[in-house]
């Protein structure tokens, strides 16, 4: 052996071909979760507003509901204050009644019928109150 120094054979490098060769298959599974990932992304965004736009006409269909109720109540109270109304009436009627009062008064209280019709009173009010007034200096 000379003095020459022999340069050491290196290995040849491994083709970047090769490597593509099973990269090919990584890349591929790659891009196909992307893809995939792309399009649950999508899927959930239409299922989130899907369900928001659902909630939504829920809550109205809710609202036209209750103010249907809320109508038909108002109706409801309406109708029972007329009715109100006309018992108290026919009440006040009843028991304004002269015929009906002189029955109680001769049954239980034993007063009789006078002979004169009954007669209606009209008092002013600011005389009755002047007189009112009157009636409190002499009482102090």
């Amino acid at each position: 052996m000379s003095l020459m120094v022999q340069k050491k054979r290196r290995k040849p490098a491994r083709k970047r071909g090769k490597r593509r060769g099973r990269r090919p298959v990584v890349y591929s599974v790659r891009q196909a979760t992307r893809g995939l990932s792309t399009v649950v992304m999508i899927f959930s965004l239409f299922l989130v507003a899907s369900l928001g736009f659902l909630l939504f006409q829920w809550k109205e269909y809710l609202l036209t509901k209750y103010n249907k109720d809320i109508q038909l109540l108002t109706e409801e109270v309406y109708r029972l204050r007329s009715e109100r109304s006309e018992l108290e009436s026919e009440i006040k009627s009843s028991l304004t009644q002269y015929h009906r009062i002189a029955r109680i008064g001769r049954e239980k209280l034993g007063l009789e019928q006078s002979l004169r019709p009954p007669a209606v009173l009209v008092v002013d009010g600011k005389k009755l109150k002047r007189y009112a007034r009157k009636d409190a200096q002499t009482v102090q």
